[in-house]
C-alpha cells in the first residue's frame, strides 16, 4: 500500500491521503513553504503517529468544523495538527505534531475532491526531499513510548485498551476533559 485514501464525512465530499516519507533533507524547506501557503497539505511527525485512523479522524474533525465555518486555527491543513493533539493551546500543538527543522520521518496528507487527488499532491509531494515509502511501514517508525507521554497512557489504560484507542479517545475529548 503506497498511500491511503480515505473518504471523510460524506457531507463534505472530501477525502484524505495519505503519504508517508522517510530520511527527509529539506524539511526546513519544507515548513517556509507550509508557513507560507505555498504548499496545500498537512505535514506531520510520523513517530507520533500509532496509526492512520489516528490522522483520519483529526481530519474528519477539520472538514467538518470547516464546512461549518468553525475552524480554531487559520487553516484545515493546521486544523489536522490542531486535532491531534491534546492541547488547546495552537502554537503548543502545532510545534509537538507539525514538522521541524530535522525531522526525517513524515506523513503528508493531502485534503480533496473525488476526482483531484493527482493534481492536489502533484506539488507538495515534488517539494518532497525524501524516500516515499508504503504507508504500510508506519509502526516502524512510530515511537511508541513517546505516543503514550504525549497522550498520557498509562499501562493500566493498556490492559483495557489499544494505544490507538486511547490516542483517539483523547484526542476526541480534549473539548471536555483537563489532560
Amino acid at each position: 500500500m503506497e498511500s491511503c485514501t480515505v473518504q471523510l464525512d460524506e457531507d463534505t465530499g472530501k477525502f484524505i491521503t495519505l503519504y508517508l516519507f522517510i530520511n527527509v533533507e529539506n524539511t526546513e524547506e519544507i515548513r517556509k513553504k507550509l508557513i507560507s501557503g505555498e504548499l496545500q497539505c498537512c505535514v506531520m511527525k510520523a513517530g507520533l503517529v500509532v496509526d492512520l485512523f489516528q490522522v483520519i479522524v483529526a481530519a474528519n474533525k477539520a472538514v467538518v468544523n470547516e464546512k461549518f465555518g468553525k475552524l480554531t486555527t487559520r487553516t484545515i491543513f493546521t486544523e489536522i495538527l490542531f486535532n491531534m493533539s491534546l492541547s488547546k493551546n495552537i502554537t503548543q500543538s502545532l510545534v509537538k505534531f507539525g514538522i521541524d527543522d530535522k525531522e526525517k520521518n513524515i506523513i503528508v496528507g493531502i485534503i480533496h475532491g473525488s476526482d483531484n487527488t493527482e493534481a492536489m499532491a502533484k506539488d507538495s509531494l515534488a517539494a518532497i526531499k525524501g524516500e516515499r515509502v508504503s504507508i504500510g511501514r508506519l509502526k516502524e517508525i512510530t515511537d511508541t513510548s513517546v505516543v503514550k507521554k504525549i497522550y498520557k497512557v498509562d499501562e493500566s489504560e493498556l490492559k483495557v485498551s489499544s494505544l490507538i484507542d486511547c490516542v483517539v479517545s483523547k484526542m476526541n475529548t480534549k473539548d471536555f476533559a483537563s489532560y
